[in-house]
C-alpha cells in the first residue's frame, strides 16, 4: 500500500503552531520582574505649589512649603505604570507577609507603641504625619510597621492640597508632593488619606462635590499611583442629600463611613446600627461598586455628641456586626489615643477592654479571612491595575 506522508506532516505543523502560541500567551499573561523595562515618570497634570457623629482632624501649625523632591522612577507592566520599588523581591517579600482583607484595625498609634497594638491583633494602622517633617521620620513610622507586619494608611497633616473652587483645580504643594513620592512606594503603604468628611468639610457649605473629589482623586494619582482613602461617613445620608455630593467610581478606592450608637446615656443603638450598615452597603454598591468599604467602630468618648466608651460586650457585638458582613472590607476601632481634651477617653486608657480586643482580632476576624480563602475571594493587599492611573486597590 502505497503511504501518504503529506496529511501527516501537515498536522504535526498545525500542532506545533498551537503549542508554541499557547506558551506565548502564557508568557504574556505572567511577566517575571526581568521582563520590566524602567521608563521615566509622567508629568504631573496639576497645579505646584454628619449627622453620624463627628470625628476629628489633627491640630497643628499651619504648613511652610519646601522644595519638591524629584518624580519616583516607574516600571510599566502591560502598558500600566508601577513605582520600581514596588516591583523588586523586596516587594514579594512584603506580600508574603501582608494580612488578607478584611483587615482589623486602630487609628492614632504613637511610633513607640506599635508594638503593643500589634499585640493586641491589628495588623492596618492610620495616623497623622506632621507636614513640617521631614520624609526620614515618616519613613521612620514606615519601617518600624513593616517590621511588625503591619500596614499604614498615613494623613499629612495638615493637608498639602486646596481646591480653588472658581476653576476646580487642586494645587498639590511641595511638601504634600514629597510626601506622596515618600511614602507610595513603600511596603508597608496600605493607601494615603485624602479627605476628612468632605461633603461636610467642617461646615454646612464648605463641603466638597463629587466632581472636586475626583479631580483631587486624579491630581493624586497622577504624581503617585496608589489607592486613596477618604473618611466619607454618610454614603447614604449625602445621596439623598444632593446629587453632587453622592458617591461615585474615583473618589476613593477605601471609602469608610461609621455609626455611632454608644450614648451616654446608657443607650445601644443596635438597631439603628444595624439599618446603618444595610444603607451604607446598598449605597456604596450602587453608585461606587469597585469602592472597598470601610467601617469605623467607635472606642472613645465625646462630650459634645453624648457618645461613651463602650462595654466589652458591646465592642463584641458591634464587632460581630460588622465582620459578619463580606462587603465590608475592614474596620478600625476609633481609636486608641488622642493628644487633647476633645476625646476624654479612649482605648489606651482602657487596659480592661485590651482582652476583648484581641480576643475579637482571633475568634472573629481570623475566621472571617479564612471563610473568604476558603470561597475563592481572599484578598491580598496586591495592586489591581487601572488602566488609567495605574495600581489601585
Amino acid at each position: 500500500m502505497r503511504t501518504h506522508w503529506w496529511p501527516i506532516i501537515l498536522l504535526s505543523l498545525i500542532m506545533l503552531t498551537l503549542i508554541s502560541s499557547c506558551s506565548t500567551r502564557s508568557q504574556l499573561s505572567n511577566p517575571s520582574a526581568s521582563d520590566i523595562q524602567p521608563t521615566a515618570a509622567p508629568a504631573p497634570a496639576v497645579t505646584a505649589a454628619s449627622d453620624i457623629g463627628a470625628t476629628a482632624t489633627p491640630e497643628s501649625a499651619p504648613p511652610t512649603a519646601t522644595t519638591a523632591a524629584h518624580a519616583a522612577p516607574v516600571a510599566e507592566v502591560s502598558g500600566t505604570q508601577l513605582p520600581a520599588t514596588r516591583l523588586a523581591t523586596e516587594e514579594a517579600h512584603a506580600l508574603q507577609s501582608s494580612p488578607v482583607l478584611p483587615f482589623y484595625g486602630i487609628q492614632y498609634v504613637p511610633l513607640a507603641e506599635l508594638p503593643q497594638v500589634r499585640a493586641l491583633g491589628f495588623d492596618v494602622v492610620l495616623t497623622d504625619f506632621d507636614y513640617d517633617a521631614d520624609p526620614a521620620t515618616w519613613l521612620t513610622y514606615l519601617d518600624t510597621a513593616r517590621a511588625l507586619k503591619m500596614r499604614v494608611i498615613p494623613w499629612l497633616w495638615p493637608e498639602g492640597w486646596t481646591l480653588d473652587r472658581r476653576t476646580g483645580v487642586w494645587t498639590i504643594d511641595a511638601t504634600a508632593r514629597r510626601f506622596l513620592e515618600t511614602v507610595a512606594g513603600h511596603p508597608a503603604t496600605f493607601a494615603v488619606y485624602g479627605l476628612h468628611e468632605p461633603y461636610w468639610n467642617e461646615c454646612d457649605t464648605c463641603g466638597y462635590t463629587t466632581a472636586e473629589q475626583q479631580a483631587l482623586y486624579r491630581a493624586i494619582k497622577e504624581i503617585a499611583p496608589v489607592p486613596i482613602y477618604s473618611e466619607i461617613n454618610g454614603f447614604a445620608f449625602w445621596a439623598r442629600a444632593s446629587r453632587a455630593k453622592t458617591i461615585a467610581p474615583e473618589v476613593c478606592d477605601y471609602c469608610q463611613t461609621a455609626f455611632y450608637p454608644f450614648r451616654s446615656d446608657g443607650s445601644y443603638q443596635r438597631d439603628e446600627l444595624i439599618a446603618h450598615i444595610e444603607r451604607e452597603i446598598a449605597t456604596l454598591q450602587r453608585y461606587a461598586p469597585e469602592s472597598h468599604l470601610i467601617w469605623t467602630m467607635p472606642a472613645m468618648a465625646h462630650r459634645g455628641d453624648s457618645l461613651r466608651m463602650p462595654t466589652s460586650e458591646e465592642m463584641w457585638d458591634y464587632a460581630s456586626l460588622v465582620y459578619g458582613r463580606p462587603e465590608i472590607s475592614g474596620a478600625w476601632w476609633y481609636m486608641w489615643r488622642w493628644d487633647n481634651d476633645l476625646y476624654p477617653t479612649y482605648l489606651a486608657v482602657h487596659p480592661e477592654l485590651h482582652a476583648t480586643v484581641r480576643k475579637i482580632a482571633d475568634v472573629i476576624v481570623a475566621p472571617r479571612r479564612r471563610q473568604a480563602a476558603e470561597a475563592g475571594s481572599q484578598m491580598i493587599f496586591m495592586p489591581i491595575i487601572s488602566r488609567r492611573y495605574g495600581p489601585s486597590f
